[in-house]
C-alpha cells in the first residue's frame, strides 16, 4: 500500500516542473517564480499529510498538483519547438515524455499533444529547409563558373592541351596584325624624309619619274617654239636641203 501512496506516485514527476519552467522562461521571457512558490507549498503540505497518515488530505493535495501540471503543459504548448529548446540540458522533451505515464488522464493527454505538436513543427521546418537547399543547389557556385573546363581523360593521357584552349590559340593567331609604318614617315599628313624615300619601295619609282619629266621639258619647249614661228621652220628646211645638195 505504501507504494500506492499519492506522494510516491508524484515523486518521480517533480523534476518535470523544473524543466518545463526553464523552457517557458527561455522562450516567452516570463517569470515562473510565483508558480514555483505555490507548488513548493503544496509539496510541503503533501509531505506533512503523508507523514500524518491523512489520506483524504493527501489526495486533495495531489489533485492540486495535477492542476498545476496541466497549467504548465498548456503554457508549454505556446513555446515554439526550436532546436535549442529541444536539445537543452534540462531535457524538456524527455521530461514531457515521462508524463505520458502520469496517474492523471488529463496530464497524460496534454503530454502527448505537446510531443505531437513539436514533432509536426520540426517536420515542417525540415521540409522548408529541404526546399531551400534544393533551390540553392540549382544555382552554380561562383568558383565553379569562373574555373576553366578541366581537360578530358584522353587529353590528360596524351599530354595534349585541351581542345578548347587550342581552338582559342588558333583563333587568336588568325587575327591580322596591324602593318607597321616605315621609319621616317610622319603620321597624320606629314611629309616623308630622304631616308623614307630610300627605304620605302615606292620611293625609287617616284625618283625615276621625276628624272624623265625633267628630260622632256627642253624638248617640249623647242617644239613649241618652232610651231609658234613658221618662218623659222621654213629656214630650217632650206638649210637642210642645201646640206643635202652639197
Amino acid at each position: 500500500m505504501a507504494d500506492k501512496s499519492p506522494l510516491r506516485r508524484w515523486k518521480r514527476f517533480f523534476p518535470a516542473f523544473g524543466a518545463i519552467d526553464a523552457a517557458i522562461e527561455s522562450a516567452l521571457g516570463c517569470s515562473r517564480d510565483k508558480h514555483r512558490r505555490v507548488r513548493g507549498d503544496l509539496v510541503e503540505k503533501l509531505c506533512d499529510c503523508d507523514a500524518a497518515g491523512d489520506g483524504s488530505g493527501t489526495e486533495a493535495l495531489c489533485l492540486l498538483l495535477d492542476q498545476a501540471m496541466v497549467e504548465a503543459l498548456q503554457t508549454l504548448r505556446l513555446v515554439p519547438a526550436t532546436p535549442a529548446m529541444l536539445t537543452s540540458t534540462t531535457d524538456v522533451a524527455g521530461a514531457v515524455a515521462d508524463l505520458r505515464g502520469h496517474g492523471s488522464g488529463r496530464v497524460r493527454a496534454l503530454a502527448r499533444r505537446v510531443l505531437d505538436g513539436w514533432r509536426a513543427s520540426v517536420e515542417r521546418d525540415l521540409a522548408r529547409a529541404r526546399a531551400a537547399l534544393e533551390a540553392l543547389s540549382r544555382i552554380p557556385r561562383e568558383d565553379e563558373t569562373a574555373a576553366a573546363a578541366p581537360p578530358s581523360a584522353r587529353d590528360a593521357r596524351s599530354g595534349r592541351e585541351p581542345k578548347v584552349l587550342v581552338a582559342n590559340v588558333k583563333r587568336a593567331a588568325m587575327v591580322p596584325r596591324p602593318k607597321k609604318m616605315p621609319s621616317g614617315v610622319c603620321g597624320a599628313g606629314g611629309e616623308k624624309t630622304g631616308d623614307a624615300k630610300r627605304k620605302h619601295p615606292g620611293g625609287y619609282c617616284r625618283e625615276a619619274e621625276d628624272v624623265k619629266r625633267q628630260r622632256k621639258v627642253p624638248e617640249m619647249v623647242g617644239q613649241r617654239s618652232t610651231k609658234a614661228n613658221p618662218t623659222m621652220e621654213m629656214k630650217e628646211r632650206s638649210r637642210a636641203s642645201l646640206r643635202a645638195g652639197d
